[in-house]
């Protein structure tokens, strides 16, 4: 019994070197890393978090005072400007009923539609034979198709990437007139700004 104890002993005392050992390789390994990446210039080790899947609600409770600053939930009323207001009543009201105020219910919606603007260049001939026009406004000079279609556009095809094809139909669909020709034309020219921004 006490041989084998002294073999246990020696071979736990040879666990213990090596893994001393271990701990320092690793800690070296991650230096000699942490400057490789310094000198080739890339960003250093992703910190991931553990895994929430298997906390608990005490443990989630705890985790919410160590949110963020701003990362609290703000109110969805707060930047809410009202653009149209309908009053509906009841469908059946009692000649006893009282009335009571208005119970407000918030709805957001989105209207898209295609409008058709005619602009009217006056024009005029001075008494030597020249003739002077009204100028459309620079956001329109570019061509047929307002600046808010056209960046409506520009959205979708390059931060959506929705391709030409079905760009062209989605506008076709709403009643804007264009050719796969212009369209193609509205996403390459003029797009110096564009170029001289990237």
């Amino acid at each position: 019994m006490g041989r084998q104890r002294e073999q246990l002993e020696t071979k736990q005392q040879i666990i213990n070197t090596l893994e001393q050992r271990l701990t320092k390789q690793g800690d070296r390994i991650e230096q000699l890393e942490a400057e490789l990446r310094k000198l080739k210039k890339l960003k250093g080790k992703p910190k991931i978090r553990a895994s929430r899947l298997n906390e608990t609600k005490t443990e989630s409770a705890e985790g919410e005072e160590r949110k963020r600053p701003g990362s609290a939930k703000r109110s969805k009323k707060k930047g809410f400007g009202c653009y149209e207001e309908k009053i509906i009543q009841p469908d059946e009201i009692p000649e006893n009923a009282k009335f009571n105020g208005y119970r407000d219910y918030d709805v957001q919606e989105l209207s898209l539609e295609c409008q058709d603007i005619r602009f009217r260049l006056a024009e005029y001939i001075t008494e030597e034979g020249i003739t002077i026009v009204g100028q459309l406004p620079p956001e329109y000079r570019y061509g047929h198709y307002g600046p808010l279609l056209v960046g409506y556009i520009l959205y979708q095809y390059y931060q959506c990437r929705v391709t030409q094809p079905l760009l062209h139909e989605q506008l076709s669909e709403w009643g804007v007139e264009i050719s796969k020709g212009q369209l193609h034309s509205l996403l390459c020219e003029h797009k110096a700004s564009f170029h001289t921004e990237q």
